[in-house]
């Protein structure tokens, strides 16, 4: 997974973000566990909410930002 991908929940996080929300990753924290940043949006456009610290385990890659080089 990397930034600017968008993911899939996994799993429940709250009441606003139910199994199946849609999110772009802006930020991934590298390091002996990787976590990653996201942004939860809605239909429109609107941010619901941004959340830090996610494992790799709560989200699924649905589209590649396919723009950037693998490293």
């Amino acid at each position: 997974m990397r930034e600017y991908d968008i993911v899939e929940l996994t799993c429940d996080l709250s009441e606003r973000l139910p199994t199946g929300t849609q999110g772009t990753i802006v930020m991934v924290y590298p390091g002996q566990s990787t976590a990653f940043e996201v942004e939860f949006m809605d239909q429109g456009g609107k941010t619901i909410e941004v959340r830090s610290a996610l494992r790799a385990d709560q989200l699924k890659v649905v589209w590649k930002d396919a723009t950037r080089p693998e490293f």
